[in-house]
C-alpha cells in the first residue's frame, strides 16, 4: 500500500469514528448507560468518550509513526498534476451504498 493511501486510511478511520461519536451523543441521552459490546459492562456517555478518545490516540500514534511525525508526507498531497484514482472512488461508493441506514 502507497504512503498517501495508508494515510488516506487512518484519516477516514479518524473522521468515522469521530462521526460514529457524534451521532451516538446526539441520539443518547447524557445521563444514560450504554453496554460495552466486549465486555457487557454498563457505562455512561463520559466513559465511552474515554474509549473513544483511547482509539482516537492509537490512530494517530499509527498516523505519526506511518508518516514520521509529518516527515515523510511533505508535498504528499499538493501535487497539482493529482489524478484521481478511479478504483477508489469506485469502492467508496460501494461501500457507502452497502451501508445500512
Amino acid at each position: 500500500m502507497s504512503l498517501a493511501k495508508e494515510i488516506n486510511s487512518k484519516l477516514d478511520e479518524i473522521l468515522a469514528i469521530k462521526a460514529e461519536m457524534s451521532r451516538m451523543t446526539a441520539n443518547i441521552d447524557a445521563d444514560s448507560q450504554i453496554t460495552n459490546v466486549k465486555t457487557g459492562k454498563k457505562v455512561d456517555i463520559s466513559e465511552a468518550n474515554k474509549v473513544v478518545d483511547d482509539m482516537l490516540g492509537r490512530l494517530y500514534t499509527e498516523l505519526n509513526k506511518i508518516t514520521n511525525n509529518g516527515k515523510s508526507a511533505k508535498g504528499l498531497f499538493d501535487n497539482v498534476y493529482y489524478v484521481n484514482d478511479v478504483i477508489q472512488d469506485k469502492l467508496i461508493l460501494e461501500q457507502e451504498q452497502n451501508k445500512p441506514k
